[in-house]
C-alpha cells in the first residue's frame, strides 16, 4: 500500500478502481486534402456551439446558473474575434483548419497562463477545454467521454477540464485525482456542485498506477491510498458514516 497527500478540491470519501484518462490526441498530422479549410473550421464552430448550448440548457435545469454560465463563456471563447482572426491568417498562410485553430488557441492559452491574476490564470483551462472541443470536431471525433462503466471509478486526470467533470456523475465516478488544477477553477466548482470528491496531486501520473488498481480517496484529509488494505478501507469508511 502507498499513501500520498494532496490538495483538497472537494471533500468526501471514494473507493473504487482507477481509470486513467489519457492526454488529448494530436491530430496535427492529419490533412483534409481538397477541402475548403475555412468551411471546415466554420462547420466545426457551429457544431461545437450547438453542443455547448445543449450543455448550457441542461446545466441550467439541473444545477445553478453558476454552472451554466461556465459553458456560456465557453461558447463565446470558441468564436472569440481575435482567436478567429489569427486562425484565418494561419489558414491563408497554408495551414489546415486544425493546425490554424490549434496554433491560435495555444497562443491565447499561453497569454492567460502568464497573467498576474490567479483568477485569469485559472481561465486558461477553460480556453483549452472549449477550443479542444472544436479541434476534435474538426476531425469528426467525439469530445464527450462515455460514462458507461461496469463499475464506479476513481478518475486519474492530467488536467481538470470543466467538460470532463460535468459529463460524469457519482453513479459512474466516485471521485477523481488530478495532476494539475486549482480549488478556484471552474471544474472544481462543478465537482463541488455535483458532490464528487477530488484531490490534486502533482505526481499522480508518476506513481505507476494502472487501470483497475484499487484507490481509496479520503478527500476530507487530502489522503490518497493506492491498493489499500481492506481493514484500512473499512476503518475510514466507518469513520465517515
Amino acid at each position: 500500500m502507498q499513501k500520498y497527500s494532496g490538495l483538497i478540491v472537494n471533500p468526501g470519501i471514494a473507493y473504487g478502481k482507477a481509470l486513467i484518462l489519457k492526454s488529448e490526441q494530436d491530430f496535427s498530422s492529419t490533412e483534409i486534402n481538397g477541402s475548403n479549410q475555412m468551411e471546415i473550421l466554420n462547420n466545426a464552430l457551429s457544431k461545437s456551439a450547438t453542443r455547448l448550448e445543449e450543455q448550457i440548457q441542461s446545466s441550467h435545469m439541473l444545477y445553478s446558473d453558476r454552472i451554466s454560465t461556465i459553458f456560456e463563456a465557453h461558447k463565446l471563447m470558441i468564436s472569440d474575434p481575435m482567436l478567429l482572426d489569427k486562425a484565418k491568417q494561419y489558414i491563408l498562410s497554408g495551414n489546415t483548419a486544425y493546425d490554424a485553430y490549434k496554433q491560435a488557441a495555444q497562443e491565447a492559452i499561453d497569454i492567460f497562463k502568464h497573467l498576474s491574476s490567479e483568477y485569469m490564470r485559472n481561465r486558461a483551462i477553460d480556453i483549452e477545454d472549449a477550443t479542444d472541443r472544436v479541434l476534435y470536431t474538426i476531425q469528426e471525433e467525439n469530445y464527450e467521454i462515455s460514462c458507461s462503466f461496469d463499475d464506479a471509478k476513481i478518475l486519474i486526470l492530467e488536467k481538470m477540464k470543466p467538460s470532463v467533470l460535468y459529463n460524469f456523475n457519482k453513479e459512474c465516478v466516485f471521485g477523481f485525482i488530478s495532476k494539475t488544477g486549482s480549488y478556484n477553477q471552474h471544474s472544481a466548482l462543478i465537482a463541488r456542485t455535483k458532490n464528487i470528491p477530488g484531490v490534486i496531486l502533482d505526481k499522480i501520473l508518476d506513481l505507476g498506477i494502472q487501470d483497475g488498481d484499487m484507490i481509496l480517496l479520503d478527500a476530507y484529509r487530502g489522503d490518497i491510498y493506492i491498493k489499500p488494505d481492506i481493514e484500512l478501507v473499512n476503518k475510514i469508511l466507518e469513520e465517515r458514516r
